[in-house]
């Protein structure tokens, strides 16, 4: 027997290997369980107003605060920037920005989104979602950054910051990233920022008229607290790790492997 993973075939050898790749106990009955967790009773929502970081802070969202400065960053960068994001952008305006973009974000229930400031400029937003306190679960996503914003500490600092704020403040069990399979740019951060790749959505869903695959990432808990990736991120962006022309000492992966697992 054999099952079908994408294009390829599972046989039942493999599938044990995958099995027993989990970490588990035997019931009973003879059969593998999940390990017990102990005195899990759930985690809180979100709910911090500010997170500050070395290169930049994370404020709640505030259209009034942000929506200019935002509006600007963003019709300064290339267009392309919109491309695998759910918003139809560019915008040719504040106003459509702010309700296609803005509005959304800040009323819904659903996620907490953060607009990140770089020397009080706002050049960015980052946002939780799929937030489920009772499982321990929550994503990173709706990440936009502006041209100015990228390939930058402060980028790199904001997504600590929201992992942090997830992983150990928090105590959240799992943070996700996901995005469009054929979304390059956003799977390669991911790798680096360490998440682990786990597979792929297959028409996830249908978005601008397109469908998507749905690639999928991970972190959990222990690995950001003991695997070496949380000490990594700071490494790296300690001031000593770069030179006087601003440029990186090592990079981040180097760190996180460097700093390696808690013994």
């Amino acid at each position: 027997m054999a099952l079908r993973r994408g294009s390829k075939l599972i046989g039942v050898a493999h599938l044990e290997e995958l099995y027993s790749a989990t970490a588990h106990s035997i019931n009973k009955f003879g059969q593998p369980v999940g390990q017990d967790v102990p005195d899990w009773n759930g985690t809180a929502r979100p709910l911090a107003d500010k997170l500050q970081g070395e290169y930049c802070s994370l404020e709640n969202l505030n259209e009034l605060i942000h929506g200019q400065g935002l509006f600007d960053a963003f019709n300064s960068s290339p267009g392309s920037m919109w491309t695998y994001l759910s918003f139809s952008g560019p915008f040719e305006n504040i106003d459509s920005f702010s309700m296609n973009v803005l509005k959304p974000l800040i009323q819904s229930q659903k996620c907490k989104p953060y607009a990140i400031l770089v020397d009080d400029e706002p050049l960015g937003i980052v946002t939780f979602l799929r937030i489920n306190p009772e499982w321990g679960s929550i994503e990173i996503g709706n990440v936009i950054f502006s041209q100015k914003l990228q390939r930058t500490r402060a980028s790199t600092d904001a997504i600590y910051l929201m992992a942090d704020h997830a992983l150990t403040h928090l105590n959240y069990r799992r943070l996700e990233w996901k995005c469009d399979s054929l979304n390059k740019p956003s799977w390669m951060a991911a790798l680096r920022y360490g998440f682990s790749y786990e597979g792929i959505f297959r028409n996830a869903l249908v978005y601008k008229g397109r469908s998507r695959d749905t690639a999928w990432f991970s972190i959990t808990c222990d690995e950001w607290k003991n695997n070496g990736i949380r000490n990594g991120f700071l490494d790296w962006l300690d001031h000593t790790n770069f030179d006087e022309n601003d440029v990186q000492k090592s990079k981040l992966k180097t760190c996180i492997i460097d700093a390696g697992p808690t013994k």
